[in-house]
């Protein structure tokens, strides 16, 4: 190897030594193995109902980008569980559906309220029964890409408008429930 060559190499080695050493300097890593502590809170929009009641099964996290994979989604498995009155959530009160769970996500693309069959709505005192239509029968899910650090406490807020969420067939007199939802994440640290 002559001396232009040797010269060239060690030249090269120094430029990519100065730019990883300068790179690790100036940016933070993240350990995606550190848990992040998450909470999930649920409310609603004031509407014209008695009660709106949903059974709520679970919070499910879309955690790759990626809807196919067989693992996208986890279960936060969720504490208050059962059949809620949404209008009991109006006005600052909240229901704590998670609290302070410890998961291994870095972010977070879609989550999603799962609903189950037990729904109705009393208006004007009478009860009637509502059922999903086919696109909300697996919950009601909104896209929401964050990226969660580490070591951090996030609490996710869920907001369901109940304004306008019963859809009313009048041909057979059928209720469907068909709210949409908001979320919002907050981050204590």
């Amino acid at each position: 190897m002559n001396n232009l060559t040797k010269l060239r190499l060690v030249l090269l080695l120094s430029i990519v030594t100065l730019f990883f050493n300068c790179s690790g300097d100036s940016v933070e890593t993240m350990d995606p193995q550190q848990p992040i502590n998450l909470s999930v809170t649920l409310e609603s929009s004031m509407a014209n109902y008695d009660a709106l009641n949903v059974e709520i099964a679970d919070v499910l996290l879309k955690t790759k980008d990626n809807g196919s994979a067989p693992d996208c989604w986890i279960s936060l498995n969720a504490n208050n569980v059962g059949t809620v009155n949404l209008m009991d959530l109006t006005n600052g009160s909240d229901l704590l559906l998670v609290s302070d769970l410890p998961v291994k996500v870095g972010e977070i693309y879609e989550v999603k309220l799962v609903l189950g069959n037990n729904n109705s709505v009393v208006i004007n005192g009478d009860t009637f029964k509502v059922s999903a239509p086919e696109n909300h029968q697996t919950g009601l899910s909104v896209p929401s890409t964050h990226f969660l650090n580490g070591g951090n406490n996030y609490t996710i807020h869920l907001t369901v408008n109940t304004q306008d969420a019963i859809i009313e067939n009048t041909v057979n007199d059928y209720k469907y429930l068909q709210p949409s939802m908001n979320v919002e994440i907050t981050s204590a640290n």
